[in-house]
């Protein structure tokens, strides 16, 4: 019979709160889709010891995917908001990323 691993993760009850208060669906993204880093060796660059790829806001909208556009050199990037809210949202990301249109 195949053998079956689990993770589990426990977490502080909310007596008042409700399971997006304790952002219960973020914390299972954090646990089952932890972001990793490749090692690479120091090389000229010119971003600094800490860099911050893409910020979003509020909390309750989780970046799932980053990948490369099939057509061009552009970056796909997939959101997901988890509470079922209805809100405004925002993205920040580095000015490097946005293509520098040529005139035509």
């Amino acid at each position: 019979m195949p053998t079956k691993a689990i993770t589990i993760s426990p977490t502080p009850s909310i007596p008042r709160g409700s399971w997006r208060e304790a952002e219960t669906i973020r914390r299972g993204y954090e646990l089952n889709d932890r972001l990793f880093s490749v090692p690479v060796e120091k090389h000229q660059g010119t971003l600094p010891p800490e860099y911050s790829f893409v910020q979003l806001q509020p909390d309750n909208v989780v970046l799932t995917a980053v990948k490369k556009a099939e057509d061009d050199n552009a970056l796909v990037l997939r959101f997901y908001e988890w509470a079922v809210r209805k809100q405004t949202w925002s993205y920040m990301y580095p000015e490097a990323l946005v293509p520098r249109r040529r005139p035509i």
